[in-house]
């Protein structure tokens, strides 16, 4: 199999509970440390803010890995220098499609844990990626801002199945059209200034994307539509129990990936102190110990023999 890009938005400094910073490095790498078995063939692309780049990119450097590497936000979209919030995020994970090498790329967020032994013919079973799906009807809103959007004509119902969120497989060449097809039918130059100044719409990056699939009928032949799944949530802290989270880790799990809510605002330490015995470290973190900043944390997560990534 091909390379695979692994591409995640990252902020040191978030409004809900820890940084991404810390999730990523007290979680997610972790994780793939530990279950993730086609590490020659990962790449991870990290796209953080100008203000955090350097501190960001010195401390990926103490990793040494070469499989590593930062990206600007302004690099992806000059026209939204100085901009934040949730849509930016969305259509850096579409404008990522300009600097992946991979055909398919994976999108993820800070919260999200690999959660079991995982081949890259797990995720490609058919040489196409598993797709995650919902019924359009959990946020229907979603795809009348889309249509609006791209002004097409493709009819999703309220039982239309459909692309659901991160994590989850996007098609570089298909996001790359996307982008000029968004920039065409608006008449602009700028696809990403227009995506962001018509947010009040309503409009996802998945659900932009997907309606744009279905309009070129590449659905069944870019994803695969086999029962299993990309990942599960947890939604509320009792979900954190030892009894849910040795259903969730199980080996033989219909999914992969575990998205641990960010915005339950928990505490780090907490969700660290549980899953780790899922995840092979060795003493959880203490309360002490999730009070100190984040790259301090970092800095000294990265000197453990724990993370050996690759």
């Amino acid at each position: 199999m091909p390379t695979i890009e692994v591409v995640l938005p990252l902020k040191i400094h978030t409004h809900e509970g820890a940084s991404d910073l810390e999730r990523f490095s007290t979680l997610l790498l972790p994780s793939f440390d530990r279950f993730c078995s086609f590490k020659d063939e990962l790449k991870f692309l990290l796209v953080v803010p100008e203000g955090d780049l350097s501190e960001v990119v010195g401390c990926i450097e103490k990793l040494g890995r070469p499989n590593m590497r930062v990206e600007c936000e302004d690099n992806l979209c000059p026209a939204l220098k100085g901009e934040s919030g949730w849509h930016k995020q969305q259509i850096l994970k579409l404008a990522a499609a300009k600097v992946v090498s991979s055909d398919y790329y994976l999108l993820l967020d800070a919260d999200v844990i690999l959660k079991r032994p995982t081949k890259l013919l797990d995720l490609f079973p058919s040489g196409k990626p598993i797709l995650q799906k919902i019924n359009a009807g959990h946020h229907l809103d979603w795809w009348v801002g889309s249509r609006k959007i791209l002004k097409s004509n493709v009819q999703i119902e309220r039982d239309s199945i459909v692309m659901d969120v991160t994590p989850n497989f996007l098609h570089r060449e298909t996001c790359l059209a996307l982008q000029d097809v968004i920039a065409s039918r608006n008449k602009t130059n700028e696809w990403d200034r227009f995506l962001f100044d018509s947010r009040q719409t309503g409009w996802t990056e998945y659900s932009l994307y997907w309606l744009y699939t279905l309009e070129c009928g590449l659905d069944q032949q870019l994803y695969d539509w086999s029962s299993r799944q990309m990942y599960e949530f947890i939604w509320e802290s009792c979900q954190l129990s030892p009894q849910h989270l040795h259903r969730i880790f199980a080996p033989d799990s219909n999914s992969f990936f575990l998205v641990v809510q960010s915005n339950l605002n928990l505490d780090l330490s907490v969700i660290r102190m549980q899953t780790l015995p899922y995840l092979g470290g060795q003493d959880a973190q203490s309360p002490a110990t999730s009070k100190r900043g984040p790259l301090k944390k970092l800095r000294e997560y990265l000197t453990r023999d724990a993370l050996k990534l690759f």
